[in-house]
């Protein structure tokens, strides 16, 4: 196989697995914002790639099976529920090491969803990226602000997914639209 049409199948299939998590977001009600609000609709969209590795890393649970864990939540704060026991990249005094940490575990993506609403409705710490106003960048760089991830990149890394060509590709393959290229 040639160098290009290699990599135009990986694209496909990051375009697929994104348009398939973007489905799963909406279908399931669990995005803080009307889908019409597209910006915040792709932040969101672009959280769950970049937690997930664009679909290719999904946390297994420390029985076996799904974690559904789409936006690397934590088993912290008094969380009861099922847990994925997974090594992770954090960053501490601007170094990255590598950790193994306890994550929330789901029986449902819908589940995963509707947790991460909850999560960033219910915690104060989060209020500035709710109120965000469908502004993408401002909602990835509150979420950084307010300690979501350790990355110190991590809104930026955000808002590149959700500007970026792949993700728009994708959204556009979800509605249809057979000129991604055109779509703001």
């Amino acid at each position: 196989m040639t160098r290009p049409r290699l990599k135009r199948l990986l694209l496909a299939s990051h375009v697929g697995l994104v348009a398939l998590l973007a489905g799963l977001l909406l279908a399931t009600g669990a995005g803080m914002f009307q889908a019409s609000v597209r910006a915040q609709a792709r932040a969101e969209v672009a959280q769950v790639a970049l937690e997930t590795g664009w679909g290719r890393s999904t946390m297994r649970r420390d029985g076996g099976g799904s974690a559904n864990n789409y936006f690397g939540i934590k088993a912290t704060g008094g969380w009861q529920g099922d847990r994925a026991t997974h090594r992770t990249q954090e960053f501490s005094g601007g170094r990255m090491q590598s950790e193994v940490a306890s994550f929330r575990a789901y029986a449902s993506p819908a589940e995963s969803f509707a947790d991460y609403v909850r999560l960033l409705k219910t915690s104060p710490r989060y209020s500035e990226a709710v109120n965000s106003g469908g502004d993408g960048r401002r909602f990835a760089q509150s979420l950084q602000r307010a300690g979501y991830a350790t990355d110190p990149q991590y809104a930026a890394k955000l808002t590149a997914i959700a500007e970026g060509p792949t993700l728009r590709r994708a959204l556009a393959q979800l509605d249809g639209d057979a000129t991604p290229a055109t779509r703001a």
